[in-house]
């Protein structure tokens, strides 16, 4: 396995927690393992191949167990926490030259966004309410 995925998933919204692990390149969930904490996800990685990346969300808990169980694995951020950070920056830069836009650029580009389709899928739903609860 050279690249492994690690996130969590409610088994009780709001009360317990467990961490999935999965085979990237072939899309199979390797384990289940109860909790979010570093050592549980740093044991199973020394009981096991050690992948090469290491894909995982922002949680420090994972990057803890995934230093300590497969130390020579790069860490990379997953997709959505991509798309995440890449919607708060383009929000964030937006927000500060808003003061450059006039009534005549703020028409225009209402006029394109009329043209473009509206991106459609289960990201585009996640990022337009991420957007709309700041």
């Amino acid at each position: 396995m050279r690249v492994f995925g690690v996130d969590d998933f409610a088994v009780e919204r709001g009360h317990h927690y467990g961490t999935v692990l999965i085979d990237r390149e072939n899309h199979r969930v390797l384990d289940l393992i109860a909790g979010r904490d570093a050592s549980p996800l740093a044991g199973w990685l020394l009981e096991h191949e050690s992948p090469e990346v290491i894909c995982r969300d922002r949680a420090t808990s994972y990057a803890e167990g995934a230093r300590t169980g497969a130390p020579d694995a790069v860490q990379v951020a997953d997709r959505f926490h991509l798309w995440q950070n890449l919607a708060t920056a383009v929000e964030r830069l937006v927000a500060k030259h808003k003061g450059y836009l006039t009534e005549e650029s703020t028409a225009e580009a209402a006029a394109d966004a009329e043209v473009a389709a509206e991106p459609q899928g289960a990201m585009a739903q996640r990022c337009r309410s991420m957007l709309r609860a700041d």
